[in-house]
């Protein structure tokens, strides 16, 4: 596993309420090892555009959102996913007021709110070694079953207006979404990010096509980002 400054603090469970910055991007990358990677490289550039609206990072002099990468074909792929799940749920805590224990309420719906025992997570994001490749992408998905979609207080604009493919339904304790994009389309999905994006017809299309795969997912999924979504 790697990570930058603030997801360290994640990882390293040396969180405080001043340096929290928010739930991390998770980058999910076959054949990632270092920071050297042109993948890594380009999540850290996406990670610096997003103003974290929680803690006092800046005072730390933490820059960028936080962010982990993970190399699903290597031997340990599976071990930083665990590891992620124990410090995510502690992380956790500095969602809930005055810090105290991890988060279990994930929406108050109703009439009944659903309460997850997974952790939360930011957004999943698969980048493939080459352009024809598919092993990030169905490691991202695998991996999304272990954690949950948390939507409040997070610090990536609009990525996490959509629901993954791992465990729970688009309506009760959906996983964070899975992103699968190239470093060219990763630009794109930034943009959207940023700003919300614009839906097409297409998208709307897919969307109402998903719809029939999995009830709900319309009302939980912005239509600019379907074309980026694994589903």
């Amino acid at each position: 596993m790697i990570y930058n400054e603030a997801g360290q603090l994640i990882v390293t469970q040396a969180l405080t309420p001043a340096n929290f910055m928010g739930l991390p991007l998770v980058l999910v990358a076959d054949g990632l090892t270092d920071s050297s990677d042109p993948r890594w490289i380009a999540i850290q550039a996406l990670c610096t555009e997003f103003v974290p609206i929680l803690g006092k990072g800046a005072g730390f002099g933490l820059t960028a959102a936080p962010a982990v990468g993970i190399d699903p074909s290597g031997p340990d792929g599976l071990n930083d996913v665990q590891t992620l799940v124990t410090t995510l749920r502690i992380a956790s805590k500095f969602l809930t007021p005055g810090g105290i224990r991890p988060i279990q309420l994930v929406e108050n719906r109703m009439p009944v709110p659903y309460v997850s025992m997974r952790p939360p997570c930011g957004p999943i994001v698969a980048i493939n070694s080459t352009s024809t490749g598919s092993a990030s992408g169905l490691a991202a998905a695998a991996y999304s079953a272990y954690f949950t979609r948390f939507t409040r207080n997070q610090v990536f604009g609009c990525a996490m207006d959509a629901v993954g493919p791992g465990a729970g339904t688009p309506e009760e304790d959906p996983s964070p979404p899975v992103y699968n994009v190239t470093l060219s389309t990763l630009k794109e999905l930034q943009r959207i990010w940023l700003t919300g994006g614009s839906s097409t017809a297409d998208g709307v299309g897919s969307l109402v096509q998903a719809e029939g795969l999995l009830p709900g997912i319309s009302l939980r999924c912005n239509p600019a980002l379907i074309p980026y979504l694994v589903i």
